[in-house]
């Protein structure tokens, strides 16, 4: 049994009374550029903050990129093929330009040597793919290292190489790590720096709650009841249209809110549940997974980013004290806050680190097997970022993922399920310091992880 007296700060919030409406049953222990700030000056309503809130996934209405369809509409030219599909003068190669050209090897669909590169090409206003030999793999290797990239790492230095030409279209810099879960292989870029993980945060939060569950703390279908104080700002439907009181939902309830949705008052009502961010974070360094630290609540996490201060004790705040409060904030204040908020290493991840908790996770460490296959079954059913990792895949492609967006920082984080038995492939990208729109940061992640799936398809 847990105590109901226990529930404290969890991740820097404010201790909310002891009755605080659950049951001591329930309540576990706790142990154009400038778009995203202009959007937040011209509209004070709280969905404007972040995939921690609303404007996180502005660009994810629909499946592909606007540009995708236009890329794919001209038929080139043989010269233009030879120019764009095989040699480092394409613009941002393999997973760009509607992902017209692919690294082949070993397997695809016809049989052809080991070792040698194919060329794919979709033709407009055809239903087929036609696959041919193109360039035996050192010449390839040749022609695709042109423009020189430091080393990252990884066992695929070509993906790699491939990554860093994308790179400049995310607006920003661009981390990415991406691993073959059948064969180990890897690639990386900026794979130990670190990035704000936004709402990908959401999953190492999950991690630890569920971790609870198996160890009999508390069980999901638990149920607590929603106070007003337990409302935080940004995205989901809690704060928006559960605002009254009376509201009772199970920890279930809340799970697939916060993974599905992005919702954040869940969140926050879960990272009470998983013990605050000290304990996440203790979990991840207990499964041996470096690069992950988890701090706040996303309550906290946003009034940081806004400048906002002198916010009453948690238990106190409603959803118009987040507006409230905001709104008092000066331009010059906000902006600097934006800036530091990017620097500081609270609630942040690297992108091996974050690849790695994944793998773990797949090859069914840190859970049991139910809190394992609920937690992939949720993330394969996530609702945003359609523009993101999913973007330019083929339809139907299984993508089990988490988004976030706050700011200049857009990510998504997941597991691509390649066809015809070809594997599972861990693709984290993170997007950090861009200033261009949200849709145009999502094309580059959509190009990074096209790039990765045509990539451990074809390259064998």
């Amino acid at each position: 049994m847990v105590n109901s007296s226990t529930r404290g700060s969890a991740g820097g919030c404010a201790a909310a009374p002891a009755d605080g409406g659950m049951t001591a049953a329930s309540r576990p222990s706790a142990n154009p550029p400038e778009l995203p700030r202009r959007t937040v000056r011209a509209n004070r309503d709280l969905r404007d903050f972040g995939d921690l809130s609303d404007i996180g996934d502005i660009g994810d209405i629909g499946t592909s990129s606007p540009n995708a369809s236009r890329n794919r509409t001209r038929r080139p030219t043989p010269r233009r093929r030879r120019r764009q599909g095989i040699t480092a003068r394409s613009r941002a190669g393999i997973g760009a330009a509607g992902a017209r050209y692919a690294f082949g090897g070993a397997g695809g669909r016809r049989p052809h040597s080991e070792g040698s590169f194919l060329m794919f090409q979709t033709i407009p206003g055809r239903r087929t793919r036609r696959f041919r030999p193109a360039l035996p793999a050192a010449t390839a290797a040749l022609l695709f290292a042109a423009s020189p990239a430091l080393p990252q790492g990884g066992t695929e230095t070509l993906l790699e190489e491939e990554w860093g030409r994308i790179e400049p279209l995310s607006g920003g810099k661009l981390g990415l790590a991406a691993i073959h879960l059948e064969t180990g292989r890897t690639a990386f870029l900026h794979p130990d720096e670190a990035f704000p993980m936004a709402s990908t945060y959401k999953v190492p939060i999950a991690v630890e709650m569920l971790r609870r569950v198996d160890e009999g703390e508390f069980s999901l279908e638990d149920r607590v009841e929603v106070n007003a104080g337990d409302l935080s700002p940004g995205s989901g439907m809690i704060s928006r249209l559960l605002d009254d009181p009376g509201v009772s939902l199970s920890w279930r309830n809340l799970l697939e809110l916060m993974l599905l949705i992005s919702d954040n008052s869940a969140t926050d009502l879960c990272l009470t549940a998983a013990g605050g961010g000290e304990r996440v974070t203790a979990r991840m360094r207990e499964m041996g997974v470096e690069g992950i630290r988890v701090t706040r609540s996303t309550a906290n996490l946003i009034t940081d980013y806004v400048g906002a201060e002198d916010l009453p004790p948690r238990a106190e705040r409603t959803r118009a004290t987040y507006t409230e409060h905001y709104e008092r904030v000066p331009d010059e204040e906000r902006e600097r806050a934006g800036r530091q908020f990017e620097s500081d290493p609270r609630d942040t991840a690297t992108p091996r680190g974050m690849a790695d908790l994944l793998r773990r996770l797949w090859a069914g460490e840190g859970l049991s097997p139910g809190s394992r296959d609920l937690l992939v079954d949720i993330m394969e059913r996530c609702e945003t970022g359609a523009g993101r990792l999913k973007g330019r895949l083929p339809e139907g492609t299984v993508v089990a993922h988490k988004t976030g967006t706050i700011g200049r920082t857009t990510n998504d984080v997941g597991v691509l399920t390649l066809p015809g038995g070809a594997g599972e492939v861990v693709v984290v990208a993170f997007v950090k310091e861009s200033d261009l729109p949200i849709p145009e940061r999502e094309r580059a992640i959509a190009d990074a992880a096209r790039s990765a799936y045509d990539y451990f398809l074809f390259v064998r």
